[in-house]
């Protein structure tokens, strides 16, 4: 993003580093709305005590090496670690010019929320939400009866959308920008996606019954979710428009793809501890999948009154899908190798809703890596991207939206 990459990412990690060994083992609360039972307590997020064993690991084989080298050299093994740390520091401004650090250092700039940083990341969404916001209304030159001429009454149909569905998909640090970006559009047209608290989509109702039920079937909970988008994502579609007014905002993302997504670190990353990403996603600052269920107006559902997300009449029936709800309306697929040290699960973290696809290397075709980027995990980082359709045909799927048909 910008400057200093190298120190500010020591100070970042060192921070992250901390929050992992002194409050990652806090027990992580049930879902909001959902009782205890017994003296139950919910471990820890594995990924966390995962990462936590493979930084006590480094630790340990660094001090190893050190207490080997001075019982076999003696005083000469100082030397030796001076001269180490020397060729460390010379390898790390040399870092900091290559393309590698450089993304590294953009994801804790991103991840940092410090004043110097709110600027570029103000920058970064404001990107995401604009070209979302283009996307969800450009039209097309020709009319439905492709000729060239304008509408001239509210009668006459209006041109014809460009894009009937949206895809957003996130790799590494792009799916948190792409989790932020869907959550910020969402709260911005989720108040035009209303319905009338008399007449609520069956849709609806279905998906709030499957999210409340003990029996947690991912499959079937993201049909739900097709279907609450086919009822209320392309509503405004076809209603003819008075000339020079514009339409009420759609919401044409029908799914969030995401792979070797940090997300599976985010309590530690979005958050000071588990406890607190929880207590965060209870407030709706973080869109949970299946989202937060109410517990006010209208219990266990997502959708809730406008009246206490807007400023409107107190009798006011209508109904919407809270700001926190995006997922309500857009399913989420997570795709991860098992041996990627950056990417992981994220149902654990943000709900069974989210379905997770482990991807087997393989089943892949995969170019050789280099034998250091093998043994680390890393070199499976980057082979998400397809190379032909038969790369990861889970992926190619949603791409090409072979389950993306309205009834």
């Amino acid at each position: 993003m910008f400057g200093e990459r190298w120190r500010h990412l020591l100070r970042w990690a060192r921070t992250r580093i901390g929050r992992l060994f002194f409050t990652a083992d806090e027990p992580t609360p049930p879902p909001f709305g959902e009782r205890q039972s017994g003296n139950v307590e919910f471990p820890p997020h594995p990924q966390l005590q995962s990462l936590r064993r493979r930084l006590i690991a480094v630790a340990i084989g660094i001090t190893t090496v050190a207490l080997v080298s001075v019982a076999l050299f003696g005083i000469a093994a100082i030397f030796v670690t001076l001269l180490v740390v020397l060729a460390l520091v010379v390898a790390g401004q040399w870092m900091s010019e290559s393309s590698a650090l450089s993304v590294i250092g953009d994801v804790s700039r991103y991840l940092d929320v410090s004043p110097v940083n709110i600027g570029k990341r103000h920058d970064i969404l404001q990107g995401g939400i604009d070209l979302l916001s283009a996307l969800h209304a450009e039209r097309s030159d020709l009319d439905a009866s492709l000729s060239v001429t304008p509408p001239t009454s509210i009668a006459t149909p209006p041109p014809p959308y460009v894009y009937d569905r949206i895809v957003v998909v996130g790799h590494s640090l792009g799916s948190v920008i792409g989790y932020e970006i869907i959550k910020h559009y969402w709260a911005r047209v989720n108040r035009y996606l209303a319905f009338d608290e008399h007449s609520i989509p069956e849709s609806v109702t279905e998906l709030e019954a499957a999210a409340a039920a003990s029996e947690k079937d991912t499959d079937a909970f993201q049909d739900r979710q097709f279907a609450v988008w086919c009822d209320l994502g392309r509503s405004q579609d076809m209603k003819p428009q008075p000339p020079g007014v514009q339409a009420a905002p759609r919401w044409l993302i029908t799914d969030f793809v995401t792979m070797g997504s940090p997300l599976t670190y985010a309590p530690v990353l979005m958050a000071e501890c588990a406890k607190d990403f929880n207590e965060r996603a209870v407030l709706r600052e973080l869109p949970l999948c299946p989202p937060n269920r109410s517990v006010r107006d209208r219990p266990n559902g997502f959708a809730v009154h406008l009246r206490f997300e807007a400023a409107v009449n107190d009798n006011d029936p209508t109904l919407i899908l809270h700001h926190a709800a995006p997922f309500a309306a857009t399913r989420w697929t997570n795709f991860f190798f098992r041996d990627d040290p950056i990417g992981g699960p994220l149902a654990n973290v943000f709900g069974y809703g989210v379905k997770d696809v482990a991807v087997d290397p393989s089943s892949l075709h995969l170019a050789a890596a280099p034998w250091y980027r093998f043994f680390s995990g890393f070199h499976l980082h980057t082979r998400y991207w397809p190379a032909s359709p038969d790369h990861i045909p889970q992926l190619f799927s949603i791409l090409k939206g072979s389950s993306s048909k309205c009834g």
